[in-house]
């Protein structure tokens, strides 16, 4: 199975990281998620942002989560997987609900 996620990704989590005021743990996210196995990450692009806008006027997405959504549906996934139950109202892709373990 393989995995890919826009760069928006990578942004978020190492944001985190830094208002906490952690380097470490932004060395430590940027290495582990550099080396997840069949992890990959789709640079932000012009027609990402094509669909990513379509996304908002259609459904009212909030920017970061079109940007996800659109990733996906312009790399052909299978599935969108978030914990978000909102998204579910995209129809352009299967959204599935991650459950919590």
């Amino acid at each position: 199975m393989r995995a890919i996620t826009s760069a928006l990704t990578l942004h978020e989590i190492l944001t985190g990281a830094r208002r906490a005021g952690k380097p470490d743990l932004v060395s430590l996210y940027r290495n582990l998620l550099g080396s997840f196995p069949n992890l990959y990450f789709v640079p932000f692009d012009a027609n990402v942002a094509d669909i990513s806008s379509d996304l908002r006027a259609r459904y009212g997405l909030r920017t970061p989560e079109a940007i996800q959504v659109a990733t996906a549906i312009h790399q052909r996934a299978d599935a969108f997987v978030t914990n978000d139950a909102g998204l579910r109202r995209v129809k352009e892709i299967q959204v599935m609900l991650a459950r919590a373990a």
